[in-house]
């Protein structure tokens, strides 16, 4: 019997725990370790009686809360063993494992219960969790949890900016509609509301997208050597690997079906300037969370590759630019 060098489970798990922290620490609080009903309470499920003592007997590796009053707001299971992740809010396991021949079971039950009670709950592994670039130490995951905490704050977000929409409504809204009528098109109440929204979505971003913040600074520092970009293509491609391969479904309902379904997804980043051409193709694993999230499928893993390879473009440029 000893004392343990450190509290965490794994020297994987104390790394995802330290570059997570240093990302998220300021605006929120990051446990480790948290026993699953401190997050979600089991008592009054359906859930067999032995479902149920297990979910009181697990814990979840990193929850995020709030500061304040430690709420919480999305969790994470890191899977170190198989490289598993979750899709669609199932879990899918790249490699078995003899340590933990019930895993499957585990992180599916997990999911499940979060499901329940529409927490947003992840299973990651190395892929998402450790940073893909020396120079942002930012990860997939921070990604993640980027557009997750976009979607839970927003409404809160444009409640607290309330008064300086009428303001804008009463003040700007005429002016603007002129604008529109010289040239012929029509501009509604709705559609300035829209912009607004639009305009606070953006300024969102930058408040709790890393990835959008680098990259406004990469931007910067290249306008301060001189270099500009003249043109830009950004779109994103399906995976030719995947099941269905180069064959799209029809139907609409089919195509969302594939895309819920694909093992990753990707973008595609064309930026083009007197630095030439710069071109990144980026793919991640399709973490998603179950459509009662959302309206159709996930976009997260899609907006998260994006959001990679705009980065990584902008850091080229930037590293292979001199001042001009």
């Amino acid at each position: 019997m000893n004392i343990k060098k450190n509290v965490f489970s794994s020297e994987s798990e104390r790394k995802v725990y330290k570059s997570l922290d240093t990302v998220w620490g300021q605006k929120f609080n990051l446990f480790s370790a948290l026993p699953f009903t401190n997050i979600i309470n089991v008592q009054d499920t359906e859930f067999t009686e032995g479902e149920r003592r297990y979910l009181r007997s697990t814990s979840v590796d990193f929850t995020l809360c709030e500061k304040d009053s430690d709420r919480p707001l999305v969790s994470v299971e890191f899977d170190g063993l198989s490289h598993g992740f979750s899709r669609s809010g199932q879990f899918v396991e790249t490699l078995q494992t003899q340590k933990d021949p019930n895993r499957k079971w585990k992180l599916d039950l997990k999911l499940k219960a979060a499901q329940e009670v529409f927490y947003p709950f992840y299973v990651v592994s190395y892929t998402e969790a450790y940073p893909f670039n020396e120079s942002f130490q930012l990860s997939v995951l921070d990604g993640i949890l980027s557009h997750v905490l976009q979607g839970i704050y927003l409404p809160q977000f444009l409640s607290e900016r309330a008064d300086e929409l009428d303001d804008r409504l009463e003040n700007n809204f005429s002016t603007v509609k002129e604008v529109y009528a010289r040239i012929g098109e029509s501009y509604s109440r709705e559609d300035f509301i829209q912009d607004w929204i639009t305009e606070k979505e953006i300024e969102m971003e930058y408040e709790f997208n890393p990835f959008a913040k680098k990259a406004s600074e990469l931007r910067v520092a290249l306008l301060r050597k001189g270099v500009e970009i003249s043109a830009k293509t950004e779109e994103w491609v399906d995976d030719p690997n995947d099941s269905f391969g180069t064959k799209l479904a029809s139907g609409v309902q089919s195509r969302l079906e594939q895309l819920r379904n694909a093992s990753q997804t990707g973008a595609h980043v064309v930026l083009e300037g007197s630095f030439g051409k710069v071109e990144k193709t980026i793919w991640v694993r399709n973490v998603s969370l179950p459509s009662i999230f959302t309206s159709d499928f996930d976009m997260t893993p899609s907006l998260v590759a994006m959001d990679i390879a705009r980065l990584q473009a902008l850091h080229e440029i930037n590293t292979n630019s001199h001042r001009v």
